[in-house]
């Protein structure tokens, strides 16, 4: 019966309505239309792989170095500074800021020596030499300062030839020997370029006062010397550290072997430069006995303005003194006044690097 009665209300039920497609408006149909057509066009225009151009050159990443200066960073590369320009001529010679110079006073010794006036182009120092550049005409006048004098030291005055083309076959000297029994050994800051050689040496530490008769055994390099004394009589030599001798104060400091030496100090980080102050460079440093207020008065006492020295950066072989623009001229009036026994202050205005 109820089989009978729900199969009767299944046959009244309506059919359900078939559904009507929607249709879609103006821009759907559009978009639907252009769809095809920009896969073809993206199809066409896809970019060609990179390996596919392998002459073309990778544009470098604003936060990736050039290859150039990758390779100045990791020591391949040359600086600027030390290449010369057109027309010019590297010239390396032994005169550095251990001399008492600077990038203005080297030109002007090197003048008083017998070079062309106003011809030096520029120069880099170091402390022990220094490259100066002159234009190729002028480069025979500076080269003939070879074995020339200066303030008692004999000028060396070269072509700079680049590392591949110097002669490999020249080696160094053979290593000094140790002091031995009963002996010290004092290294001593003059060597050939200051004329000596195993006999001067001695002759002149003993004309400065040191222990006459006492040297065992002298040694002699371009720009240093041992001398072997005995062990008692080493202080009697020591003692004449700071002397000068011609324009350079003596160095004399017992001789340590290299891994007993002390480790390399940090590298002196220099003053900043002060809007309305002048930065001077003065050839006046620790190796003469001075500190801060020794430079001061040792430029007050050759006549610069009194109590107008603002700082003191001061370093071994020379200082750099911070002064006014206004008083830079009466430091400037200084320089070649005579310091001490036999040397000369220098005064320059300070070249930016």
């Amino acid at each position: 019966m109820e089989k009978a009665q729900a199969a009767g209300e299944g046959e009244k039920r309506e059919p359900a309505p078939e559904r009507k497609p929607v249709e879609r408006r103006g821009k759907d149909r559009e978009r639907d239309r252009e769809r095809p057509r920009r896969e073809e066009r993206t199809e066409r225009t896809e970019r060609p792989r990179r390996d596919e151009h392998p002459d073309r050159e990778r544009r470098p990443r604003r936060d990736e170095p050039r290859r150039e200066d990758r390779g100045e960073r990791r020591g391949t590369g040359t600086s600027a500074a030390l290449e010369p320009g057109p027309g010019e001529t590297k010239l390396w010679v032994n005169l550095g800021t251990a001399d008492g110079l600077g990038p203005g006073s080297i030109a002007t010794a090197m003048e008083d020596a017998g070079a062309p006036v106003g011809k030096l182009v520029r120069a880099e120092l170091r402390p022990t030499f220094a490259y100066v550049f002159v234009a190729e005409e002028d480069s025979p006048g500076f080269e003939a300062l070879n074995g020339k004098q200066h303030g008692g030291k004999t000028l060396r005055v070269e072509k700079s030839k680049p590392r591949s083309e110097r002669d490999t076959t020249s080696t160094r000297p053979p290593p000094s020997p140790d002091a031995g029994p009963g002996e010290v050994k004092l290294w001593v800051n003059l060597g050939s370029d200051d004329g000596m050689d195993e006999a001067k040496l001695p002759a002149t530490l003993e004309s400065l006062g040191a222990p006459g008769g006492k040297v065992i055994k002298a040694l002699t390099r371009p720009t240093y010397g041992y001398v072997y004394v005995p062990e008692g009589d080493a202080p009697g030599f020591e003692a004449l550290n700071g002397k000068p001798h011609n324009d350079k104060p003596l160095k004399l400091e017992r001789h340590r072997p290299r891994g007993q030496r002390e480790e390399r100090r940090p590298r002196h980080e220099a003053l900043q430069d002060v809007p309305g102050q002048a930065r001077l460079w003065v050839g006046l440093g620790r190796q003469e006995g001075l500190d801060e207020a020794g430079v001061t008065a040792a430029l007050e006492a050759a006549g610069a303005p009194a109590g107008k020295v603002l700082r003191t950066d001061l370093r071994p072989t020379y200082a750099y003194v911070f002064v006014a623009e206004e008083d830079v001229e009466g430091f400037e009036a200084t320089h070649g006044k005579p310091h001490g026994e036999g040397k000369t202050i220098k005064v320059e205005r300070a070249k930016r690097k």
